[in-house]
């Protein structure tokens, strides 16, 4: 039997506005008038707003190839020649999308409606119906006495407050049990199309419920100035949080449908000494976005900002790589059509249990 539980979403805070006149995009032809662009018909200090933010934060821009002030130069005469919001907003969209960065979007008011900036296939290596009858969005485990399992969509924070009760029933059951494994399952992150609306932080909540000490695993890397390859280390201690720890074999499934916060989850978690990770390579995604930045639109738009991206504990680059199992378990569509989940199949045999047939 499932308990599921869906998180408590936290509310999202702007970024505070601040007006950028864009001298500087203009500084080549001061001495050149008939070189100067014509008045834009909108508002333009959304676009410098943008701009500016990236080219102080952005963390990716060597590793990508990427020359920030090209991509100005391309794209502000065209929006420049915008004359509508909805014009202007395609145009920053197509200059995020030069990042190729999927957790860049574009939001309306109250996440609304949401604009990608740019698509990636992520290979999936699960299917829901296959692996449970009633999936639920969120957060969701079996009676440990039966089977040791429990399945995170959404990663619980310290501000989801439901879900965060019921992994850490989860985790109390387990070890007052005294199960010599269970299994932890995020190749379901994110499932559905309403999380790309959330801004990602590299939270620590889930983890910290896994280890007995305090340790240092993944790096996460945050510019330092404005020289595109200069950082910050950042290597926070993940540490003993919570009621109770488990600290018993833990089998992490994971694949290309893990980014952004399972690809965290997966990147730390996987040097606890009691982790195996089963499954496939996450899927390569983990710019961690923050407050979002208002657009100057009167309609409300605001685009993501970027703060940080995330190594391993090695230092190599997650982004555009992914990050591979200890175990690979190869699946299938025709597996799936035939009512089999090779992962969890596997991951059950490792922990003791009879898998389902």
């Amino acid at each position: 039997m499932f308990f599921p539980t869906e998180p408590v979403r936290g509310t999202l805070t702007m970024i505070r506005a601040f007006l950028l006149l864009p001298v500087f995009l203009l500084s080549g032809c001061l001495h050149d008038p008939q070189g100067l662009s014509p008045q834009p018909e909108l508002d333009l200090s959304g676009f410098a707003m943008v701009w500016d933010s990236y080219e102080v934060s952005y963390p990716l821009f060597v590793l990508k190839g990427i020359e920030w002030m090209g991509v100005c130069e391309e794209y502000y005469p065209m929006a420049v020649e915008c004359g509508t919001q909805e014009e202007l907003r395609g145009v920053m969209t197509q200059m995020l999308g030069e990042l190729q960065d999927p957790a860049l979007i574009l939001v309306s008011p109250e996440l609304q409606d949401t604009i990608k900036t740019f698509e990636k296939e992520f290979q999936f290596n699960v299917d829901t119906d296959v692996l449970m009858e009633g999936y639920a969005q969120g957060f969701g485990w079996c009676d440990p006495e039966v089977l040791p399992y429990a399945f995170f969509d959404a990663l619980p924070t310290l501000q989801d407050t439901l879900a965060v009760a019921a992994l850490d029933t989860f985790v109390s059951r387990c070890v007052e049990l005294d199960v010599p494994a269970v299994i932890i399952d995020v190749r379901m992150n994110p499932s559905c199309e309403e999380r790309d609306g959330l801004f990602h932080d590299f939270d620590r909540t889930a983890m910290a419920r896994f280890t007995n000490k305090s340790r240092v695993c993944g790096w996460y890397r945050t510019r330092s100035g404005l020289v595109y390859d200069q950082f910050h280390d950042w290597h926070p201690w993940i540490v003993p949080e919570g009621p109770v720890q488990y600290v018993g074999t833990v089998y992490l499934l994971a694949g290309g449908g893990c980014i952004q916060a399972a690809e965290d989850l997966v990147v730390n978690m996987e040097h606890f000494p009691n982790v195996v990770v089963v499954g496939d390579t996450t899927g390569g995604s983990v710019t961690e976005t923050g407050m979002f930045i208002p657009l100057g639109m009167e309609d409300g738009w605001m685009a993501s900002s970027a703060v940080s991206t995330l190594l391993t504990y090695d230092k190599e680059y997650v982004e555009g790589n992914g990050f591979p199992p200890d175990i690979h378990v190869e699946t299938t569509p025709g597996d799936f059509a035939a009512g089999v989940d090779p992962v969890m199949d596997y991951a059950m045999e490792l922990a003791g249990v009879s898998p389902r047939r």
